[in-house]
């Protein structure tokens, strides 16, 4: 996990050691869903490996695509994060998936502990 975050984030060891707890693997089948259309936006996925679609639905529920993320993107609902609503954003596995999921209050101790 060191080095896949070390590859989009230069981290010292010493500083990977202290943050490493914060951070869960998490797989994800084709067609599941990592984020759907009203669930918290809380967290933030590091993609390891896969193609995640994240899309929205206007009220005729015509989708429209946001992006496209693969490896060492970031996903997440970040504009409903910051607003604190539920996500109106849907995070689609297109193929196998694996993240690193973060959720935003740990990004926030690991942020003011300037760890």
């Amino acid at each position: 996990l060191y080095s896949a975050i070390n590859l989009t984030s230069p981290i010292t060891l010493d500083q990977w050691e202290k943050v490493e707890q914060y951070f869960t693997l998490k797989k994800f089948s084709k067609k599941s869903k990592l984020v759907d259309f009203g669930d918290s936006a809380d967290r933030f996925f590091i993609m390891l490996a896969g193609l995640v679609r994240l899309y929205y639905s206007n009220s005729k529920g015509q989708e429209f695509t946001k992006t496209f993320l693969g490896r060492f993107d970031v996903a997440s609902a970040y504009a409903e994060m910051l607003q604190g609503i539920p996500s109106r954003t849907c995070m689609e596995a297109l193929s196998e998936t694996t993240t690193l999921e973060l959720l935003n209050k740990d990004f926030l101790t690991i942020q003011t502990n300037k760890l």
